[in-house]
């Protein structure tokens, strides 16, 4: 999924006979650019890349672990900086994209003078093995210097992959300001007796996406929890001969489902988009 990259102007509002006509920009990136003139600060609203999740493992008649789950972006509630605490200039990171397995998630960024905060992304889950599973990815981190008055959320882990002889463990739920990881992707043993995957953690206030079921399901993305932190997606399924594809992570900063291991393995869910709102006011 593409974050959507907007600037919106409002209607000139006058205050002690100074005039400034509010700015919100979604999702810009800039290098250096004025702060408004008469502005009186900026909220901010960071939140970044969610971590793919790891693919599962293929090969016949083999033991094959499910992969770990990407774990969620860090997160960094909205607040007001004021203009005294901000240089003359602001740069900002963004990340408009999910991301597919192969890389960790990206942080988002927004800089001025001395005040730096930064929601990193989440890690990629790992990939499953002959006889391993694959680890979750840890969270991102998120922090803000410069300036008081932040709250910041680290996101959760994504759970283990199934090793083939266990279900893959649920991942640990996250707060409502927080990102969820994804689900570890389902495997089997050398019998082929199916092991299942687990859910995404919730994130956000929102459910995390379910795991595939009846051993021959993808794992599922939850629902789309525009301008705040997501959940995490579901893990692939295994149903012995084919390993399922994970979830995707949430609408901003939900991380990827594990793929499912069999004869043919699973991908892993992309790692959801960041997202990053600088309002002046």
């Amino acid at each position: 999924m593409r974050a959507v990259s907007a600037i919106t102007v409002t209607p000139t509002i006058t205050a002690a006979g100074v005039e400034f006509t509010p700015i919100t920009e979604t999702n810009v990136a800039r290098t250096n650019q004025a702060v408004p003139t008469n502005t009186a600060g900026c909220w901010i609203t960071a939140i970044g890349q969610g971590g793919p999740g790891g693919n599962g493992y293929g090969a016949a008649f083999a033991q094959s672990g499910g992969g770990g789950g990407g774990g969620g972006a860090g997160a960094i509630a909205r607040f007001f900086i004021p203009v005294a605490s901000l240089g003359s200039t602001y740069s900002t990171v963004v990340q408009t994209t999910s991301i597919s397995p192969g890389s960790n998630g990206g942080a988002v960024s927004f800089t001025s003078g001395s005040v730096t905060c930064t929601a990193n992304g989440g890690h990629q889950g790992t990939n499953g093995g002959s006889s391993t599973a694959g680890t979750g990815g840890t969270g991102g981190t998120a922090s803000v210097s410069g300036v008081s008055g932040a709250t910041t959320t680290n996101g959760t882990a994504g759970a283990n992959g199934s090793t083939g002889a266990a279900a893959a463990p649920a991942p640990t739920n996250n707060s409502s300001s927080g990102c969820g990881g994804g689900g570890g992707g389902g495997g089997r043993n050398t019998s082929s007796t199916v092991f299942a995957a687990s859910a995404g953690a919730n994130g956000g206030g929102i459910t995390g996406g379910a795991a595939g079921t009846s051993g021959s399901a993808p794992g599922a993305a939850p629902s789309n929890n525009i301008g705040g932190p997501d959940a995490g997606g579901g893990g692939g399924s295994s149903d012995g001969s084919t390993g399922y594809l994970g979830g995707n992570g949430g609408a901003q900063g939900g991380g990827g489902g594990g793929g499912g291991g069999g004869n043919s393995s699973g991908s892993g869910g992309t790692g959801a988009a960041g997202y990053l709102k600088v309002e002046w006011v």
